[in-house]
């Protein structure tokens, strides 16, 4: 009997898992059935980092100060390569993100790589500071941000970070429905400017996730995760944005339903 043996490795970026083997035999249609076995050897295996990434649980915190020390950071998932400028034809600096969750809040870490870090001394009473900042950003929606649930939009939330650990969280409702006035209850936030770019830890109480129903039924949360890479040329503030999911849009728009991604939470109480 003929056997065609296909050996088919996964380059997957942005993932750390360890590999694993697995090997299927299926019927190729264009053979006869007894020449159509064929043997698919799967190689690295790994955690997938495009649309989809796995808040796994861990029974550990850690101290919220921006550097990222503690041994569970090392135990983690990583979105990293698939960082990208969805609006221009160039390669986006490195940026890398890590989550994870203890059943008690939800936490998360950016590493970013940026020659210039663009930061403000003075902090705005109504955060519109980081606005002009450097900055990274997680949006939390419980589903399409764009279509009524019982006659009504649901909002979605985010939360936007600087270089220096400052936040400007808020609610929206689709399209731009801005309100400043929200925050997340109970979250801490914490970063240090390195030589290379800026670290970015904190965390988010689950309770305060909850509270917001953004849980489905399948623990699952839509996230988008984004950064805002600006740079200073002279007088000029030169703005550039970077996404983990390519919203597919013809201009930059975070605040669309196709930027977002999905979070699974395993091993949630």
């Amino acid at each position: 009997m003929k056997f065609l043996i296909i050996i088919v490795t996964f380059l997957l970026v942005s993932c750390t898992a360890p590999a694993t083997n697995q090997t299927t035999t299926m019927h190729n249609s264009t053979e006869t059935p007894s020449n159509s076995e064929v043997t698919v050897k799967v190689v690295n295996q790994v955690q997938l980092s495009t649309s989809n990434y796995d808040v796994n649980y861990r029974d550990s915190s850690v101290n919220i100060d921006g550097v990222l020390e503690e041994e569970v950071w090392n135990s983690l998932g990583v979105i990293s390569g698939s960082f990208l400028y969805p609006w221009e034809k160039i390669e986006a600096p490195f940026t890398e993100f890590k989550a994870y969750h203890d059943n008690n809040n939800f936490y998360f870490s950016f590493v970013v790589k940026d020659q210039a870090v663009v930061s403000e001394e003075e902090w705005k009473e109504d955060e519109s500071t980081v606005d002009n900042e450097d900055r990274v950003e997680l949006f939390f929606a419980s589903t399409s941000i764009d279509k009524p649930v019982e006659y009504e939009i649901p909002l979605y939330y985010a939360t936007e970070v600087d270089p220096l650990g400052r936040a400007h969280d808020y609610s929206v409702k689709y399209y731009r429905e801005f309100d400043s006035k929200f925050n997340f209850d109970g979250a801490k936030n914490a970063a240090q400017i390195v030589d290379d770019g800026y670290v970015v830890e904190g965390y988010i109480p689950l309770t305060t996730l909850k509270a917001l129903n953004l849980f489905s039924e399948d623990q699952i949360i839509r996230v988008g995760v984004f950064r805002a890479e600006f740079t200073k040329n002279h007088d000029e503030l030169v703005m550039q944005w970077i996404s983990w999911v390519d919203p597919k849009t013809e201009v930059p728009d975070f605040h669309v339903d196709s930027a977002f991604g999905q979070f699974r939470f395993l091993g949630l109480k």
